[in-house]
């Protein structure tokens, strides 16, 4: 038996042994460290060699060091060089710096370069971008001070591009100097549409906006978006006034067009223009036929660039003495054209030889009838071997043995008291027979017939307008029995059945506008929130305006000024100086409710 003093002993060694291994588990167990609030501050630059500013700079090399260690990200899109290189310099890595280095060959004389990063320098273990850096020298006696500021909107709705333009500057003032020489001064416009170029010399310059997809800062005009200033840009001192600026700074106010190496450099923002950016129409006057294709075996279109002459015309080679081998179908602008075939000598040919005669121009701009042959492979398929495809070709057989009508609205649905009920079919309409048609108001069981009318369209051969007067909360039918509509092929329509429904008058709103300040022809337009036209009236002097039957919902109202009294928004014409017609809108929107009129006032003078 083991003495009790040899218990308490063998007892008390436990004990310690296992405090030391619980300490050591305690010890040997892993946590997450817990640190201090997220680094958000941005790095810091403490040297520059040539320092910041550096007048008379012929420097080969740019060093710059900062307070801790950075990365360069997305250099290519965020470094804005103005004015711009022909190449940009490659910019490299080392330690806690920056450098690269100048083609001195570049460099203009007695020009203030401003070298803008961006948001590409950040520090490595957070991202924090130092904003808008930049590093700016002069390779003449003074830093220039100048700077111009605006915001690049669309002409057509005022609205900032969600990407960026180039905002430039010439001093060649000659018309053609977008188109071949590059700017003396660029910046980029910011996700609001806001720019500013800092640190330019007095002088008198052109003010172009462009978004363009090569980056060679020329107007190459095919799919570029531009935007200028109708008139000559004179920077000096009269127009400015400094913003901001080092308190210990004296400035003679009437001789601030440059500062001094010693001197405290600050921003001048006194001249302010907003530039509205607008793509050209196609005004090239060398008229050519731009595509063709036959759509089906019975109709080919051919588009061309610009609006046909009246000595526009199409034969077949092999049959020019037949005529009436055709129906034709003009597009609104006149640029395009449907060839509906009729002849059935000519829809059993395997293939179709045509001469399209024009006015095309030669290289010496002088315009010479031309005629262009063209040849068509009559489409016919063969039988589909799968089901589904021959389910699909008997729908086509079935829409070439019956004339398919198409309406506008859906079956059995409500419709708005401003629709218009459109009747379409693939083919143009030839005849419609209206004893063959029955159109009745639906009350409670009972059917009371009510009148109506049709009417052609006024461009497209295939589309009919049935017009009638609307009733509130009214279920109307109409059926349109066979042969009410027959197309230039002969074909009918077999029976069908259109119903739909209107709502209450109460369900709408009314919108009444009282227009002042009217001095030429404008167009006003009801928008919804999405910029769709709802309804627009011409207006030529002050007025009430009254839209009625509006939906609940939030409008919109702006205002085309109309300069040519063509009745829609043009646009600009660079080489004419035309910029685009101007928009106004309504500095609210406008909250339309059911069963309620309300009312604005819009006073257009300034």
């Amino acid at each position: 038996m083991i003495p009790f003093k040899e218990t308490i002993k063998i007892f008390l060694t436990i004990i310690t042994l296992f405090v030391v291994i619980f300490s050591f588990d305690k010890c040997a167990t892993i946590g997450t460290p817990t640190g201090g609030d997220k680094d958000t501050i941005p790095p810091e630059v403490v040297f520059a060699n040539p320092e910041f500013y550096k007048v008379n700079f012929d420097a080969k090399r740019v060093n710059i060091g900062f307070n801790e260690y950075v990365q360069l990200k997305n250099l290519e899109k965020e470094l804005i060089i103005s004015p711009p290189f022909e190449k940009k310099p490659q910019v490299y890595l080392k330690g806690k710096g920056i450098y690269f280095e100048i083609n001195r060959e570049e460099l203009i004389d007695s020009s203030t370069y401003t070298f803008n990063f961006g948001n590409a320098i950040a520090d490595v273990n957070e991202g924090n971008p130092y904003t808008n850096f930049s590093y700016i020298f002069s390779t003449g006696p003074v830093i220039d001070s100048f700077g111009i500021s605006g915001k690049v909107v669309s002409a057509f709705n005022l609205q900032p591009s969600k990407e960026p333009f180039w905002v430039m500057l010439y001093d060649n003032l000659e018309d053609s100097v977008p188109y071949k020489e590059k700017p003396v001064y660029v910046s980029r416009s910011m996700e609001n549409g806001s720019y500013n170029i800092d640190h330019i010399k007095a002088g008198t310059y052109k003010l172009f906006a462009l978004k363009e997809k090569n980056q060679n800062f020329l107007y190459d005009k095919e799919d570029e978006i531009i935007g200028f200033s109708d008139s000559l840009i004179t920077i000096d001192s009269s127009f400015f006034q400094v913003k901001h600026f080092h308190d210990t700074l004296h400035i003679d106010s009437l001789n601030t067009d440059s500062l001094k190496k010693d001197e405290t450099v600050f921003k001048i923002y006194g001249y302010h223009h907003n530039i509205f950016t607008f793509s050209e129409p196609d005004t090239d006057t060398l008229q050519y036929l731009d595509s063709w294709d036959l759509i089906d075996y019975r109709m080919f279109y051919l588009a061309f660039n610009n609006p046909l002459s009246d000595s526009f015309n199409v034969t077949l080679q092999y049959y020019p003495e037949l005529t009436n081998w055709n129906i034709r179908e003009f597009s609104k602008d006149k640029d395009s054209v449907n060839y509906w075939i009729t002849d059935t000598m000519l829809l059993a040919s395997d293939t179709l030889n045509i001469i399209v005669q024009y006015y095309k121009h030669d290289s010496l701009r002088i315009p010479v009838l031309t005629k262009d042959t063209l040849k068509f492979r009559m489409k016919r398929k063969a039988e589909s071997q799968n089901r589904r495809g021959r389910e699909k070709q008997e729908k086509e057989v079935r829409q070439i043995e019956n004339l398919e009508l198409k309406f506008n609205i859906r079956n059995n649905s409500n419709i708005e008291f401003y629709d218009k009920i459109l009747i379409n079919s693939v083919t143009p309409f030839q005849d419609f027979d209206t004893s063959r048609i029955e159109f009745v108001q639906i009350i409670d069981t009972l059917s009371y017939k009510k009148d109506f009318s049709i009417e052609r369209d006024s461009i497209l051969l295939n589309r009919l307008h049935f017009n009638f007067k609307i009733e509130e909360s009214t279920k109307y039918k109409i059926t349109f029995y066979d042969s009410a509509f027959s197309d230039i092929y002969g074909i009918i329509n077999d029976t069908t059945y259109l119903s739909f429904s209107t709502k209450r008058i109460a369900q709408y709103g009314i919108l009444n506008i009282n227009m002042s300040g009217i001095n030429e022809q404008i167009i006003l337009q009801l928008l919804d929130t999405k910029e769709k036209v709802i309804n627009e009236k011409i207006l030529t002097n002050d007025d009430v305006v009254t839209f009625e039957y509006l939906s609940p919902s939030e409008y919109k109202l702006k205002v085309i000024f109309d300069e040519n009294k063509n009745g829609k928004w043009d646009t600009g014409i660079y080489l004419k100086n035309l910029l685009p017609e101007k928009v106004q809108y309504f500095k609210n929107t406008i909250n339309v409710r059911e069963n309620w009129e309300h009312a604005e006032n819009w006073d257009l003078l300034p």
